[in-house]
């Protein structure tokens, strides 16, 4: 007797040592084992062979046949890849041989000619518009003119009073030009000397370039007083961090800033009756009680006058 697994589908013998039934391909159970006659099992075992070795030959030329398409596959895949790695390379050389083409033809046109095609919109556009020019670095540059003072004491006529005005910078000096605007009450001469002629009010201006500061000249018959009605013989302005006698003669300020001014008459302080004023209100500006505010970067002359004498400071903004 010999033990062999009865296929639990189709009722095939099949050896014990089989996994799968050769005839329907299902896997076999131990549990299904069966005794029959040894003979039995030796002609059954030769069939199953045979069978087993069919199954084998087809199996092993199914896999054949996946190999070469897989192989073939392989092939067009390869050749898709080299041709796309290839694509880039020809089409550069085919803008090459443009580029060279067109080269050729550059020969005829004149070397002038050439650089004016070539010339870049900003450059043109440059040539034309002067405002994108650059400015000269040795044209004089006037910032500021700083008069010595604004208002005068009255004057007689035949009297004469000296101004003097400072130019930023100083390298620009040189372009200072006075002149009067009612030449028949004051006049004034390239030194800034000015003659009182006949009554009433001149202005004396003081110009360089662009900028310009003036001086009110006042003519009469009546000589000066304070406004008391007093003579004043020194006039000194300082700021309230200072004294009359410590105080530099300049000081700085930001924009927006504030500093309050004092003005001292013969050694005492003056509330009433002085009379500031700014060479520049577009730098600095001053109030009736002293108040100076920056307003833009530069330089001005703070100055008070008090009667027929006078004083100032440098004020810098910035």
């Amino acid at each position: 007797m010999a033990n062999m697994i009865r296929c639990a589908k189709c009722g095939e013998l099949c050896p014990a040592n089989y996994k799968h039934c050769p005839k329907c391909g299902k896997k076999l159970k131990y549990a299904d084992t069966v005794s029959v006659p040894s003979g039995s099992s030796a002609e059954y075992g030769k069939h199953a062979s045979g069978t087993g070795n069919a199954q084998s030959d087809n199996k092993g030329s199914g896999v054949g046949a996946v190999v070469i398409m897989v192989a073939i596959m392989s092939v067009v895949i390869s050749a898709f890849l080299i041709k796309s790695a290839l694509r880039p390379i020809s089409g550069l050389r085919k803008n090459t041989g443009k580029t060279s083409s067109v080269s050729t033809v550059s020969p005829s046109i004149p070397s002038a000619d050439l650089s004016q095609a070539f010339t870049s919109d900003s450059e043109k556009n440059s040539e034309q518009d002067p405002s994108q020019t650059e400015p000269d670095a040795s044209s004089p540059v006037v910032e500021s003119v700083v008069l010595s003072q604004y208002m005068s004491e009255p004057l007689a006529p035949g009297d004469t009073l000296q101004l003097s005005a400072d130019v930023y910078p100083s390298t620009s000096a040189e372009l200072l030009k006075w002149h009067s605007e009612n030449e028949s009450i004051a006049t004034v001469d390239e030194n800034g000397l000015v003659t009182a002629v006949g009554e009433g009010a001149a202005t004396i201006v003081a110009s360089a370039l662009d900028k310009s500061v003036s001086c009110v000249i006042t003519v009469s018959g009546q000589g000066t007083q304070t406004p008391s009605g007093q003579n004043v013989a020194e006039v000194k302005v300082y700021n309230i961090y200072y004294s009359a006698d410590s105080f530099p003669g300049e000081m700085s300020i930001g924009i927006s800033e504030t500093v309050q001014m004092c003005a001292e008459a013969d050694g005492t302080r003056v509330y009433e009756g002085v009379y500031w004023s700014s060479s520049d209100e577009s730098v600095a500006t001053v109030n009736a009680d002293g108040t100076v505010r920056g307003v833009g970067v530069g330089t001005v002359r703070i100055s008070a006058q008090i009667g027929d004498k006078s004083a100032d400071c440098l004020c810098r903004v910035g």
